[in-house]
């Protein structure tokens, strides 16, 4: 009954379901198998298939169309005579093989379901690669293509090399590889030669660049057959990064240069101080080269540049030379007060002096004598005010008296200067047109009073004198360790210390301590520059009234150098274009000069602590006592020489 019903379905549904198979047990017949689809491919590892390279070998899909699990098998139907070439994974979908031979290599891929297979079948054509060398070049520094004078430079060559037993390099086809080294060119004078490092590695050299310059360098390869070159250029570096110890000195004076990549060789550095060519004494190898170098005669303050072969490299910094001066007695000769001309003149220990650029002339306070003298251009030298007297009085000319004055200076138009009359316990002004001699401030009481004009006190020696752009007139109390100020209105107040109060502090306005400032100068932003003398430093003021040290230790000692050491500075004379400070130090008996964006100073004239009358060039000329300076319109400094009783000129040569 129930195959009836079958059949009777079967009928119904046959012109629906015409390819049921309606006579199956179960009522469903099953379809066909079908073989699977095999497709293979080939990938070499260069790209192209080369000898002894990896060659990868792709199958088709995982599954055939009926979704049955498929296994591989790749097989070599044929392969050159001589070849042991095997394949890996050769019953994976991707398979691979290295071609130890040329040739055709005939490949079978075999895809089965278990029941039905199919096969596809590569020829895969294997060529020797062409013979290459390609240079690789790198210095013992570690630097590519470039490198130091004196340096190792190692050359390697990479190729398409089997190099079994690691000594005798092989190429493509196996055969025995041989290599040829050689310089196209080498800097002038070079003596480099290929040294081999290793006497079985025949595709490395090493040489040294003896020289600065381009080093061209050609490697050729053969192996019998083919033939391969490649050159590349190695060059020495630029000297760079160079620096030097001390930052100044004297021709005949030797310094130390240090840099990156200078030349071992003395002779190929060519060193230069603001053009003037050094003689390079020696040169040292290593990881901190440096040049010893002898300074030349004639050479300035200007940087320091070091070439090597083409290569130059100029300092950040200047180095510093000792000025070419010439001292010279302009006026004055023994002690006396005898109005004359240049050396029939005579002084009695002159003290501060200024000069009046409109009119040429130069005012000296005549210390010992009580007066103020004037000297022309041609060093005639006349008596401007002051009978001599030691005493006090208003009046014009020689009708004035003073007592022990020391300090000057000029107001901005050039109209009035400033006295400090140290006995009198007053500053005076003298008028430049008239020679009238009046009581600016002090009322002669010694005393530190603040005030207003002759309401004001002064004690225990008033020194030094500066004007700034603002008619402020600043007064350093030596003996009371203050600066005051006096405002164009006459009002005279503490500016800096504490009266009476020795000490080093820097801080700002009476918190500050001074150990008797003596000489002053101010720059055009109204710092003020102080020669603090017991303290043998000198110490800067702002215009709010900071104090600071900038130059000295407060040992007395005369030492050059950065920083630098003092002994008892007395006067200053501010060349501001130039950024240079002048400091006539008492003691010392020398001038020195303080660079200040240098922070360095330089002996200009003098022998430290040599009291003598001597005129000269710099370092013979003598001097004793120095106490204040200015500057004419030349540049020449002009010098109270306090024990010598004269006037001393620098010209700058």
């Amino acid at each position: 009954m129930k195959s009836i019903q079958n059949g009777m379905i079967c009928l119904l549904f046959l012109g629906i379901l015409p390819l049921m198979n309606c006579g199956s047990d179960n009522g469903v017949n099953e379809p066909m198998n079908q073989a699977p689809i095999a497709s293979a491919s080939a990938e070499g590892e260069m790209g192209d298939f080369l000898l002894n390279h990896d060659i990868f070998l792709l199958g088709g899909s995982s599954s055939d169309p009926d979704g049955d699990v498929l296994t591989y098998l790749w097989e070599f139907v044929s392969i050159p005579d001589g070849s042991a070439s095997t394949i890996a994974n050769a019953t994976a979908s991707q398979a691979a093989f290295i071609p130890d031979d040329i040739g055709d290599y005939v490949v079978k891929l075999t895809v089965s379901d278990g029941e039905l297979s199919d096969e596809a079948e590569l020829i895969i054509s294997v060529s020797p690669p062409d013979l290459i060398t390609n240079l690789i070049i790198t210095n013992s520094t570690g630097l590519e293509l470039q490198g130091p004078v004196g340096s190792m430079v190692v050359i390697e060559t990479s190729n398409y090399l089997n190099t079994p037993d690691g000594d005798t390099p092989l190429g493509p086809t196996g055969d025995p590889l041989i290599f040829t080294f050689e310089f196209v060119s080498t800097p002038a004078g070079s003596n480099a030669i290929f040294e081999d490092p290793d006497a079985g590695e025949a595709g490395q050299k090493v040489f040294t660049m003896d020289k600065p310059g381009s080093y061209e360098i050609k490697v050729t390869v053969t192996d019998g057959t083919q033939t391969a070159t490649d050159a590349k250029t190695v060059i020495t570096q630029a000297p760079a990064n160079i620096s030097f110890d001390p930052i100044f000195g004297k021709p005949g004076g030797t310094i130390i240069i240090s840099g990156d990549y200078m030349s071992p060789i003395a002779t190929d550095n060519i060193v230069k101080i603001n053009g003037v060519t050094a003689t390079v004494l020696s040169a040292s190898d290593g990881a901190n080269p440096s040049l010893t170098v002898e300074l030349p005669s004639g050479f300035t303050t200007g940087n320091i540049s070091v070439e090597l072969g083409t290569d130059e490299v100029i300092s950040d910094d200047p180095f510093y030379a000792y000025p070419n001066v010439t001292v010279s007695t302009f006026a004055g000769s023994t002690l006396g007060n005898t109005d004359a001309t240049g050396t029939s003149a005579q002084f009695n220990n002159p003290f501060g002096i200024v000069y009046h650029g409109s009119n040429d002339e130069l005012y000296v306070v005549d210390q010992g004598n009580n007066t103020i003298r004037k000297i022309t251009s041609d060093a005639v030298v006349s008596t401007f005010a002051g009978d001599g007297t030691e005493s006090f009085q208003d009046g014009v000319g020689t009708n004035a008296q003073f007592d022990d004055p020391q300090g000057i200076a000029l107001n901005t138009s050039g109209s009035t200067l400033y006295i400090a009359d140290a006995e009198n316990n007053r500053v005076r002004t003298i008028s430049i047109g008239t020679a009238n001699v009046s009581t600016l401030a002090g009322d002669g009481t010694d005393a530190d009073v603040d005030g207003t004009g002759t309401g004001a006190q002064f004690a225990l020696y008033i020194h030094g004198l500066a004007v700034d752009d603002n008619a402020n007139l600043f007064v350093s109390n030596t003996g009371t360790h203050v600066i005051r100020k006096i405002d164009g209105s006459g009002v005279v107040s503490t500016f800096a210390g504490n009266s009476g109060m020795s000490g080093d502090d820097d801080a700002t306005g009476s918190a500050a301590r001074f150990n008797m400032p003596s000489g002053m100068a101010i720059d055009s932003d109204n710092n003020i520059y102080v020669s603090d003398s017991d303290n043998h430093s000198i110490r800067k003021i702002t215009s709010d009234a900071m104090v600071s040290t900038i130059s000295g230790t407060g040992i007395d000692m005369t030492v050059d150098g950065v920083g630098g050491q003092y002994n008892f500075p007395s006067g200053l004379l501010l060349d501001e274009a130039n950024g240079i400070l002048y400091i006539a130090e008492f003691q010392g008996n020398v001038i020195r000069q303080y660079i200040i964006e240098a922070n360095l100073v330089l002996t200009i004239a003098g022998s430290a602590g040599d009291a003598a009358n001597i005129d000269g060039d710099g370092e013979t000329a003598r001097f004793n006592g120095p106490v204040a300076m200015a500057m004419d319109a030349e540049g020449s400094i002009y010098v109270t020489d306090y024990n010598n009783h004269t006037i001393r000129k620098i010209t700058f040569n």
